[in-house]
């Protein structure tokens, strides 16, 4: 008989081939029916396997894109590539950092940006800084800063300045119903100035209250696009133009907004969520007469599943615009499919009008984690957006729904998320995107964080 020696924090052990004999726990039996058991699996069902048949085939190239992203990410983990990755993305240690982001896909094209932040300002503990910019190659540019600061109890003042110009931005019409032969691009120019004040009632209620100018002017745009085949606004409407082309709107917004959230991780959440109601007023200065209402709800809702982490998140919006007077609201201001209220599987702005409906649904599990399940990873997920826009409410019908598909990526680190990328398909594009930012738990400070105010989300 051949003895196995080891040794385990410092204590000898003795095992035979069997398994018995002395451990560092004590005394282990050798094989007997008292004290070992057979795992026998019984015949699988016919029925079951008919319904199990259809699954692998559907899940097939799931799991094979799942096995060869884990292989690759576990050769970059082996090699100190992902741990190194994660460190630069990891939380900062100090009051001053510095954030990379990049984008890919979507209209605006390939581009990046740079933002600072300091949280210590005077040496005073939440008095903050934080500027913005950010560009991509085909000529859009953002650049925002805003100032924080802290004062009663829980409650802080933001106040924000910022500018965007779009390059290229799509008309299609207003209404549900138009079809991509509708298709025009122009050019927008805007910028806010502002102030928000928040204050928390307990760990999940927050309340907040904001007063923005907005500046917002519809540019012409060159006589052909980078395809050659879509052509300017004034070109395709040149008998229509949308109410307010051509012209700057200026107003200012009025705004308030209660949320109450239960949730506070950005990486993995796995149970409760957020639930958001604002109202707002605009009104147009310089001569503007546009007067309106906006209304939104939101709701978002982080289910677990079968598997730790396995998580189905949900977000339901409804936003809607009620015109005040005869003076029409400019196309500009009105309501599309943008950040962060997206339908993916559809390029930005190609549906526009007075109110949205969305259901977005992503299914989520771990692809990859770090050291820890709750760590730095990757998570693959399965997403679908279904939703409109309308006029009024008689117009949310099947008919006028869009549906979309797709999956995607998301990168964690161990300060919550940090990337995604995914892949969307609809009945009439297929649209890729990588983005520093997600459709869900979206709600920070718009003025902080530089976020364009128009429309109100």
């Amino acid at each position: 008989m051949t003895l196995l020696l080891c040794t385990t924090a410092g204590a000898a052990t003795a095992q035979t081939r069997d398994g018995s004999g002395d451990s560092y726990w004590g005394a282990i039996p050798p094989p007997a029916d008292s004290v070992s058991a057979v795992f026998a699996s019984g015949p699988r069902p016919v029925w079951e396997t008919v319904l199990l048949v259809p699954y692998w085939i559907i899940g097939l190239p799931l799991r094979l894109v799942a096995v060869g992203v884990g292989e690759g990410v576990e050769l970059l983990d082996g090699s100190g590539v992902a741990s190194t990755v994660a460190g630069w993305l990891g939380p900062r240690t100090g009051p001053f950092g510095v954030i990379i982001s990049a984008r890919a896909g979507g209209l605006s094209g390939v581009g990046g940006g740079v933002a600072v932040e300091h949280t210590e300002l005077f040496n005073r503990p939440g008095t903050a800084f934080r500027g913005r910019v950010a560009g991509t190659f085909i000529g859009d540019f953002r650049a925002s800063g805003a100032v924080r600061v802290p004062f009663a109890e829980r409650s802080l003042l933001d106040l924000g300045t910022g500018y965007r110009f779009r390059n290229r931005v799509r008309y299609f019409g207003i209404g549900p119903e138009r079809g991509e032969e509708d298709e025009s691009l122009f050019r927008q120019r805007t910028w806010w100035v502002g102030g928000e004040v928040t204050g928390s009632w307990g760990d999940q209620i927050t309340t907040s209250a904001s007063l923005v100018f907005t500046s917002v002017k519809p540019l012409d745009a060159p006589e052909a696009d980078q395809d050659g085949d879509d052509p300017p606004i004034t070109v395709r409407y040149a008998d229509s133009l949308p109410p307010g082309f051509g012209e700057t709107s200026n107003g200012l917004a009025l705004g308030a907004e209660i949320m109450h959230q239960d949730v506070t991780d950005t990486g993995r959440p796995v149970g409760g969520g957020i639930r958001r109601a604002m109202v707002g007023y605009f009104r147009g200065t310089g001569g503007e007469t546009t007067q309106f209402w906006n209304v939104r709800g939101e709701l978002q809702q982080f289910v677990p599943l079968w598997y730790r982490h396995h998580v189905l998140a949900l977000r339901l919006l409804a936003s809607w615009m009620q015109q005040i007077g005869d003076a029409p609201i400019p196309f500009t201001r009105l309501i599309t499919n943008d950040d962060p209220d997206l339908l993916r599987g559809f390029d930005d702005f190609r549906w526009r009008d007075r109110g949205l409906a969305v259901l977005s649904a992503e299914y989520r599990w771990p692809l990859w984690a770090s050291e820890r399940a709750e760590g730095a990873g990757l998570d693959l997920y399965l997403l679908t957006d279904v939703g409109q826009v309308f006029s009024d409410f008689d117009d949310i019908r099947g008919r006028n729904l869009t549906f979309s598909y797709g999956a995607g990526l998301r990168l964690l680190t161990a300060a919550g998320f940090a990337l995604r990328i995914e892949y969307a398909r609809s009945n009439e594009d297929a649209v890729f995107r990588l983005r520093g930012d997600q459709i869900f738990q979206t709600f920070r400070s718009a003025l902080y964080h530089g976020r364009d105010p128009n429309p109100a989300r």
